[in-house]
C-alpha cells in the first residue's frame, strides 16, 4: 500500500481552467456510486463483468424503489465527518439517469421512485454547506446509438451479429445526446463545483476524444459553469484540472506537460483480503520525499476498498501525513503498540521487530487456502499473486512472542485481534509448504505420499478455520446474519444472503465471474471449512484418482484468465463450479451467530500443535545475502536445513 498525495496546482498553469483552490484546501469529500447496480450490489460494472444484455438488466429498472433513501441523513453524516463536497453518479455506464432528463426514458422518474432523486440529493447536501459535484459517464451501454466495442456487455457476440447491431448506431447522435444531458445537469441544479467525466479508452475498438467530441463538450461545460473543475478523463489533456490515476500509485507527484504539479488522488483495490503485509518503511519515507520535492504538498490519503484488515498500515499513513518530518518507524511502532494495546510489553515489541523485518517489507501475496485448487496455482486473486518465499518462519517467531505477552496485554481487544490475525497468517504460510509437498509427490507419481500431504493440508485448513472462529471479525455466520437482518421477509432475506455469499466467494456473477472470481480471498471461519476446504478436498480426490489410474493432471495447456486457470477450464473445474454455484444459493436459518470461544486459548492450542512441525519442512531458498537464520530467531524454529527467507 502506498499513500496518495494531493498537490496544489501552480498559480500559472496550462492545464484546465477550473478553480482548484477550494479542492486543495477542503480535500475531504464523499463520492457516491448509486444507480440500478445498487440492487445486485456486486459491482457498478456488473453489466460488463456478467455480459448482461438490456432485456435481462431490465429487472433492476422495474425493481428500483429506494424506500430507505434519505439524502438528508447522508448529507448530515458527511458534514459531521468534516466533508466539504460530494460527487454523485448522475449516470453511470449502465445509462440509467438519476434526474428527470428529457432525452431518454431510462430515468428515475419512470421507475417506482417516480421523482427526481438527484435534486433531492443536491438540495440536501447544499443545505449542509457542501459543494456539489456530478459524475457523468461518457459510456452508455443502454443507449441505442452507443456502439458495441471492446468493453461493451455484448462484446462476446459473434462478429457478424455485432456488425449488424452496430450498423444503425451513430456516435455523432450519441455525442449530441451527451451535450444535451450535460446542459440539463449544468443549468438545472444551480452552481456545480466539479464534473467528473468517466472515461476514455482510445485505441482499437475503443473510444477517445474524437468519439466523444470532447472539445465541444468541454467548451459547453466552460460556458455553462465557468470555474468548474473538470477531471482528466475526456482524452483531452489540456482540459484537465485534476489528474485521477485509478488502481495504481504514481511513483512521483503528478505534473502537467511542463512539469507543474497538479492535484491527484488514487484508489486502492484490496477487496477486503485478510492477509497482513505492506512496506511500512516506504510510507513515511515516501511522504517525506514528496514534501521535499513539492513544498506545496497538501496531504495524503488512503482509499481502502474494505476495512477491518491490516490496521497498522492505515494508522501509519495518517500519522505520516500529519507529521512534519519523516517518522522513525521503530519508534512509531512502539507508540502504536502502546496506543493499540493500552500498555507496554517487551515481548510484544520483540514480536513486532520480527514482523517489521520479515513481514512488513512488501505487499504480501494471496493466501493459498483461498486459491482456486491446482497443482501450480500462481495466484488466488486476478491481480495479486503468491509470494513463493512466504514461509512459516516469517510468522511463527512473532506469533510466539505475541502470545508471551498475554499476561500483560490479554485484556486488550486490539491485542487479541492481532494474536488471531497473525496466527491465521502463520497457518496459511504453513499451508504453502504442505501444498509444495503435495505437488512434489504428484511429480514423483507417489499417490500414497500425495494423499498423506493432502490430508495434512486439509487438517491445517480446518484448524485455521477453528482458530478464526474465536473472533467475530473473521466469522462468516456473522456476515450472513448481518446481511439477512436487512430483509423484511423470507424472499428479501434470501436475496441479501445470496449477495453476501457471492461477494466473499465468486464475487461476480454466478455463471461466469471472470476475471474477478475469488477476488476477496478472505480467510474466515465457516468460509474456510465449508467453501475453500470443500474445493480443495474435491481437487485432492480428483488428483488422487488420476494418480491411481496412471493418468496425468497436467495444467499447462488449460485455458487461463488473468494468469489463472479459467473458471470452467475442464470437466473437473466445471464440476467444481457447480459446487460454487450451489454454495452461494444456500439459505440460512434466522438464528444468532454462535458465541466465540476464547481466542487466546485457541491460539495457544494451534501454536503448540504446529510449531513443533516446522522442522519437518526445510526451506530450500535463501536470502540474497545467503545468510542463515538470524541470531534473534528462536533456535527451535529452524529445523535441519531450514533457512529464513
Amino acid at each position: 500500500m502506498q499513500p496518495s498525495m494531493f498537490l496544489q496546482t501552480a498559480k500559472e498553469k496550462k492545464m484546465g481552467k477550473g478553480n482548484t483552490a477550494w479542492f486543495v484546501r477542503d480535500r475531504f469529500g464523499m463520492f457516491i456510486h448509486w444507480g440500478l447496480y445498487a440492487l445486485p450490489a456486486r459491482h457498478e460494472w456488473i453489466r460488463n463483468i456478467e455480459r448482461i444484455p438490456n432485456e435481462d438488466y431490465e429487472i433492476y429498472f422495474e425493481m428500483f424503489d429506494p424506500d430507505l433513501f434519505d439524502p438528508k441523513a447522508w448529507a448530515r453524516a458527511a458534514r459531521e465527518a468534516g466533508m466539504k463536497y460530494f460527487v454523485i453518479t448522475t449516470k453511470h455506464h449502465e445509462g440509467f439517469c438519476l434526474w428527470d432528463t428529457k432525452y431518454t426514458n431510462y430515468k428515475v422518474t419512470n421507475t417506482a421512485a417516480g421523482r427526481d432523486l438527484l435534486r433531492e440529493v443536491v438540495d440536501a447536501f447544499r443545505a449542509e454547506g457542501l459543494r456539489v459535484g456530478f459524475y457523468y459517464s461518457l459510456i452508455d451501454w443502454h443507449h441505442p446509438d452507443f456502439p458495441i466495442d471492446r468493453i461493451h456487455p455484448l462484446r462476446d457476440l459473434p462478429p457478424e451479429e455485432i456488425a449488424k447491431l452496430n450498423a444503425p448506431r451513430d456516435m455523432k447522435r450519441y455525442a449530441q445526446y451527451m451535450r444535451d444531458q450535460v446542459t440539463e445537469l449544468l443549468t438545472g441544479y444551480g452552481k456545480i463545483d466539479i464534473i467528473w467525466f468517466d472515461f476514455s479508452y482510445p485505441g482499437e475498438n475503443g473510444k477517445g476524444h474524437e468519439d466523444w467530441e470532447s472539445e465541444k463538450l468541454y467548451e459547453l461545460v466552460q460556458r455553462l459553469q465557468p470555474g468548474i473543475i473538470v477531471d482528466n478523463r475526456l482524452d483531452l489533456p489540456e482540459s484537465a484540472d485534476i489528474v485521477t490515476p485509478e488502481q495504481y500509485t504514481p511513483d512521483r507527484g503528478m505534473v502537467d506537460a511542463d512539469g507543474r504539479p497538479v492535484v491527484w488522488g488514487t484508489i486502492h483495490s484490496f477487496g477486503g483480503q485478510t492477509e497482513i503485509g505492506g512496506d511500512l518503511a516506504a510510507i513515511p519515507r515516501e511522504i517525506a520525499e514528496q514534501r521535499r520535492r513539492f513544498p506545496n504538498l497538501a496531504g495524503a490519503g488512503a482509499f481502502p476498498e474494505s476495512i477491518g484488515n491490516n490496521p497498522v498500515l492505515f494508522e501509519l499513513v495518517f500519522d505520516s501525513a500529519l507529521c512534519g518530518g519523516e517518522l522513525d518507524l521503530e519508534q512509531w511502532v512502539r507508540g502504536y503498540l502502546r496506543r493499540r494495546y493500552g500498555r507496554e510489553s517487551a515481548a510484544a515489541v520483540q514480536a513486532w521487530r520480527f514482523l517489521l523485518r520479515d513481514v512488513y517489507t512488501e505487499r504480501r501475496g494471496d493466501p493459498i487456502f483461498a486459491a482456486r485448487p491446482a497443482l501450480r496455482p500462481d495466484r488466488a486473486n486476478a491481480w495479486a499473486g503468491f509470494n513463493p518465499n512466504d514461509v512459516p518462519l516469517h510468522f511463527f517467531p512473532a506469533w510466539e512472542k505475541l502470545l508471551e505477552a498475554a499476561p500483560a496485554l490479554g485484556g486488550s481487544d486490539g491485542y487479541r485481534f492481532d494474536v488471531i490475525d497473525l496466527g491465521r497468517q502463520a497457518l496459511s504460510a504453513f499451508g504453502m509448504q504442505l501444498h509444495r509437498r503435495c505437488r512434489t509427490a504428484y511429480e514423483e507419481r507417489n499417490a500414497g505420499e500425495f494423499r498423506r500431504a493432502a490430508d495434512r493440508f486439509l487438517e491445517l485448513l480446518n484448524d485455521c478455520d477453528a482458530l478464526l472462529g474465536s473472533r467475530p471479525e473473521f466469522r462468516l455466520d456473522r456476515w450472513i446474519a448481518d446481511a439477512r437482518r436487512w430483509g423484511t421477509g423470507p424472499a428479501e432475506k434470501a436475496y441479501y444472503e445470496w449477495n453476501a455469499r457471492l461477494l466473499v466467494t465468486l464475487w461476480g456473477p454466478v455463471d461466469s465471474p471472470e476475471p474477478l472470481f475469488d477476488y476477496c480471498c478472505r480467510e474466515w471461519h465457516g468460509l474456510l471449512r465449508d467453501y475453500y476446504g470443500v474445493r480443495w478436498a474435491m481437487f485432492f480426490d480428483y488428483v488422487t484418482g488420476e494418480l491411481q489410474a496412471g493418468r496425468s493432471c497436467g495444467e499447462t495447456k488449460l485455458p487461463r484468465v488473468e494468469g489463472r486457470i479459467a473458471l470452467k477450464a475442464n470437466a473437473f473445474y466445471r464440476e467444481l463450479h457447480r459446487f460454487e454455484q450451489a454454495y452461494v444459493r444456500q439459505i440460512s436459518p434466522d438464528r444468532p451467530p454462535e458465541p466465540c470461544p476464547d481466542e487466546l486459548a485457541a491460539a495457544r492450542r494451534m501454536f503448540e500443535k504446529y510449531a513443533p512441525r516446522l522442522a519437518d519442512y526445510p526451506v530450500a531458498a535463501r536470502r540474497k545475502t545467503g545468510s542463515r537464520r538470524p541470531a534473534d530467531v528462536p533456535a527451535g524454529f529452524a529445523g535441519d536445513g531450514a533457512v529464513l527467507l
